[in-house]
């Protein structure tokens, strides 16, 4: 496979990867001539066009005069690879999507495990106060029955008192 690379004043240099050791020159004045010598396949057969449809057709590869159009590949390049950013950023929108998803699906499971556990605690805080409502009817109950017993003990007091009273007379 070969690669294009433009340098700084924008001229094609095709570096020839498997097919030489070298990149060469695509200004020079026919470079389908130095590709073929170099081995590199200047035309693309249909069979190729499928499995090299990232370069294009011939046609579409070569100018007016018949020769490879190394700018239109490098556009075409640049295309491609704008395409896959946009399909990196759609699949990372994706899966930031998916995770904040899992987050709150989290967040509720915890949620309704607090709930379980919010609803346990709740319940024998009812318990709880049912026992110390109990306690208290029961201290009511204990206060009067205290202050009866007192008016009775005042109460035979009193007539203890009488009756010590008129046997010394």
């Amino acid at each position: 496979m070969y690669i294009i690379e433009w340098d700084a004043k924008f001229s094609p240099r095709v570096n020839l990867g498997s097919y030489g050791n070298e990149a060469m020159n695509l200004n020079s004045p026919e470079p389908d001539l130095l590709l073929k010598t170099a081995g590199v396949p200047t035309s693309i057969s249909g069979s190729e066009r499928s499995s090299r449809s990232r370069i294009g057709s011939t046609a579409d590869i070569r100018n007016e005069n018949g020769e490879i159009d190394y700018k239109k590949l490098y556009e075409q390049q640049l295309a491609e690879n704008e395409k896959l950013k946009d399909k990196l950023r759609k699949s990372d929108e994706e899966l930031r999507e998916t995770k904040q998803t899992l987050e709150r699906i989290n967040v509720v499971t915890s949620k309704n495990s607090l709930s379980e556990l919010e609803k346990r605690e709740r319940r024998a805080m009812e318990r709880k106060l049912s026992e110390m409502e109990e306690e208290l009817k029961q201290l009511q109950k204990l206060k009067a029955e205290n202050e009866r017993l007192k008016a009775d003990n005042r109460s035979l007091t009193r007539v203890i008192s009488k009756l010590t009273n008129s046997t010394k007379k």
